[in-house]
């Protein structure tokens, strides 16, 4: 938390456009900050952002919800089959 503030403070973060920039820009932005990894900038971009299409394939709940389907072994398969509408998926999931 202390790197985040300091970062976002100082003007490190860009926190200000990111509803205009793309998920890679975030991504890119946010990864920077100690402690922050791929899941954390997923679910803010879920969250935070209300983006459509974040599906958090690493997520446990979505693992085991995966699992409970068997009906595909290649998660990058999956997570593109259900592009644009992850965020949609993830929140089933969690249901």
């Amino acid at each position: 938390m202390r790197d985040l503030t300091l970062k976002w403070q100082d003007g490190t973060l860009k926190h200000r456009r990111y509803a205009k920039m793309g998920d890679d820009e975030i991504v890119n932005d946010l990864v920077q900050v100690k402690g922050i990894g791929p899941w954390t900038i997923s679910y803010a971009k879920l969250r935070g952002l209300s983006r459509p299409d974040c599906f958090l394939s690493t997520d446990l709940v979505i693992k085991k919800a995966i699992a409970e389907l068997e009906q595909t072994s290649d998660l990058n398969e999956l997570t593109a089959s259900l592009s644009p509408w992850g965020s949609y998926a993830t929140f089933n999931c969690w249901n």
